[in-house]
């Protein structure tokens, strides 16, 4: 996982953070002063969820690791929301009442989810995690772990013990955050635009430009040749330019992860094809020197292409396009790229 998308990922957390926070600042401005109502904590409850048995999540060893966090990060960041809104919905009761967490009946179902997510994260094994990722993983596990250990420990809170304890558990939060943001890999995402080339040790690639068709040709169709034909009711949207091989040995240009995200919604896999000048696609193989014209497309449904507003190409390889396009994906990419396109 690059760092970049690590940011990402993080401010993605923060933001929910900002949310409950904003919730808990409210309630801490309105405490009443009056009534002769004093903080407390209740010892005789029992929290029904703290010692509740939940699945450990599984990371597979075949997982998209970058995948696999950017969701589990939106879901917490849900979860927070969900938490922030459970403690605005009872704010008088906690305020002007003296009371909390264990004095709610529907304390256990409204906050089960969440529970269950901090135990399978807990709980998750962690050997599948990629060596490059497992200190930001860690401390993503720790501070998980604390985020439980203090929503523990907010049960047995009320009044105003409660709203400051929910304020200092949104702080350990966030601190986390950080600390999972610092450990990530450096940042190897780099935004292209068409007209750029791609230079590096082993491959030149130019960005000539993007299209929409029913079809994809070769070069050379003075005779008979083979093309790509497209499915019905979607067409194939493409970039396209040269690639050029640098290294001293011949390689599968086609061994790449790409994809197409429209208007930050519809992803879609896409596939290079190559042609040396000639009348087919069977030229993904480039020799020392060699160069090709490449296609990276994806095909797309009629109904999107006419309204869509924007395309994210990402596209990525590793050195000397050495690993197999059917194992690769975007955390395992030396070189990862991203292109805007509009129409």
């Amino acid at each position: 996982m690059k760092k970049g998308l690590a940011v990402i990922l993080a401010a993605i957390l923060i933001a929910g953070l900002a949310g409950c926070s904003s919730g808990a600042g409210t309630m801490e401005q309105e405490q009443p002063t009056s009534a002769g109502k004093t903080s407390s904590v209740t010892t005789d409850a029992i929290n029904p969820l703290s010692e509740r048995q939940y699945e450990a999540l599984v990371i597979d060893e075949d997982t998209n690791f970058l995948d696999f966090f950017n969701s589990l990060n939106q879901e917490y960041s849900g979860l927070l929301l969900g938490l922030s809104d459970y403690v605005e919905m009872h704010g008088a009761e906690i305020e002007n009442e003296n009371k909390g967490f264990s004095d709610f009946d529907d304390y256990a179902e409204s906050l089960d989810s969440f529970y269950k997510f901090l135990n399978g994260v807990m709980y998750c094994d962690s050997e599948n995690v990629p060596e490059e990722y497992k200190d930001a993983w860690s401390y993503y596990k720790t501070t998980i772990w604390v985020n439980k250990t203090d929503l523990d420990n907010l049960y047995f809170l009320k009044g105003q013990d409660l709203i400051s304890g929910f304020s200092d558990m949104l702080t350990s939060i966030e601190a986390g955050a950080t600390l999972v943001s610092d450990a990530m890999p450096d940042d190897t995402v780099e935004s292209v635009a068409l007209g750029d080339t791609i230079s590096l040790e082993f491959v030149e690639i130019s960005l000539d430009e993007t299209g929409v068709s029913d079809e994809i040709l070769p070069v050379d169709t003075s005779r008979g040749y083979s093309y790509i034909s497209d499915n019905e009711l979607e067409k194939y949207y493409y970039a396209t330019g040269v690639l050029k091989n640098l290294s001293g040995n011949a390689y599968s240009a086609d061994d790449i992860f790409a994809e197409m995200v429209f208007d930050g919604k519809y992803t879609y896999s896409a596939n290079l094809i190559a042609c040396a000048w000639s009348n087919n696609f069977y030229d993904d193989y480039v020799k020392p020197l060699g160069t090709v014209k490449y296609y990276i497309y994806a095909s797309i449904p009629d109904e999107l292409i006419e309204s869509y507003s924007e395309c994210v190409l990402t596209f990525g390889f590793a050195d000397d396009f050495s690993v197999s396009k059917y194992s690769l994906s975007q955390d395992k990419c030396d070189y990862l790229y991203s292109l805007t396109i509009n129409p």
